[in-house]
C-alpha cells in the first residue's frame, strides 16, 4: 500500500521497517505510485521537445540488503519519489479468455505501440501463465531497442525482482510503465541486420560488456546470455559495436 504520509514526511524509520519485514517487492509497493512520469516524451506548439530521464528506483533496489538499506531508503526519499508524478495504481485485470497463441502473436506489436493498458493486461496475462516465457519474450522485444533507451536496465531489474516471487501490481507497473512510455528506436538493429558481418563469440562479448561503466550495457549483456534468441548474432553485433 502506498505510504503517502510517511514519503511527505520523509520517515525513513518506516521504510526500514517496512523492508526487514516485506523485502524488495513491498518496500517498491510501498512507494510505487511516486516513480514513475506520466509521459517521458512532450513537445509543444513552439515545437519544443523535453525528455524525460528514466527514474533508477527499480535498478538500485535491486542492489539493496542488510548492510546498505538504510542509506538507499534515505536516496529513494530524497531524490527519487516525486509526488507530482503521482500515477494511482490499480490492480492489473487479467485477460483469462485469451489464448496462448493470441497473447504471443500480438505481444511485440503491443509493446511497440507502447499501449500501456493492454500492455500490461498482455504482460500480466503472459506472466501468470507462463513466467519463463514472459520474460524471454520481454528480452527479445527489449534486445531490439537501441541500448540508449535503458529499457535493458529496467527490464533486467524487474527480472531480478519477480523471477523468483508471485506477480506485484506495483512492481510490474513501474517496470513496464517505463518500457511502454518510452518512444520504441530500433535504429541499431535495423542497421546491422542489413550489414554484413562475421559472427562474434557471444560469450567473450557478454564478458566484456561487464566489465564496462554503463548500466544500460551492462543489462543488455546480461539479457543476452540469460536465454537462446533466434536473432542473438546481431545482437551480439550490436553489443559488441557498444563495447569500442
Amino acid at each position: 500500500m502506498f505510504q503517502i504520509d510517511d514519503i511527505r514526511e520523509k520517515n525513513i524509520d518506516k521504510f526500514c521497517e517496512i523492508y526487514l519485514t516485506g523485502g524488495k517487492l513491498k518496500l517498491i509497493e510501498a512507494i510505487a505510485e511516486g516513480l514513475g512520469k506520466r509521459s517521458y516524451f512532450t513537445i509543444n506548439c513552439d515545437g519544443t521537445i523535453k525528455r524525460k530521464p528514466m527514474n533508477h528506483a527499480l535498478p538500485l533496489i535491486t542492489t539493496i540488503n542488510n548492510d546498505n538499506y538504510r542509506e538507499i531508503i534515505e536516496t529513494l526519499l530524497e531524490t527519487m519519489i516525486d509526488l507530482t508524478q503521482r500515477e494511482k495504481i490499480k490492480k492489473i485485470e487479467r485477460l483469462s479468455k485469451y489464448s496462448m497463441d493470441t497473447l504471443t502473436n500480438n505481444f511485440n506489436k503491443i509493446m511497440a505501440s507502447g499501449d500501456k493498458i493492454f500492455g500490461f493486461k498482455y504482460g500480466k496475462e503472459l506472466f501468470l501463465r507462463d513466467k519463463k516465457l514472459f520474460f524471454k519474450m520481454l528480452f527479445d522485444y527489449i534486445l531490439l531497442e537501441d541500448i540508449e533507451s535503458e529499457k535493458s536496465t529496467m527490464a533486467w531489474s524487474l527480472y531480478q525482482l519477480m523471477k523468483d516471487n508471485d506477480f506485484s501490481d506495483e512492481v510490474f507497473y513501474v517496470g513496464m510503465s517505463y518500457i511502454l512510455q518510452k518512444r520504441s528506436e530500433f535504429k541499431n538493429f535495423e542497421r546491422v541486420r542489413t550489414t554484413s558481418f562475421t559472427p562474434t563469440s557471444k560469450i567473450e562479448v557478454i564478458a566484456a560488456s561487464k566489465t564496462m561503466d554503463s548500466l544500460e550495457i551492462s543489462s543488455y549483456g546480461m539479457i543476452l546470455n540469460e536465454f537462446t534468441y533466434k536473432k542473438e548474432d546481431i545482437y551480439t553485433e550490436i553489443l559488441k559495436e557498444k563495447l569500442k
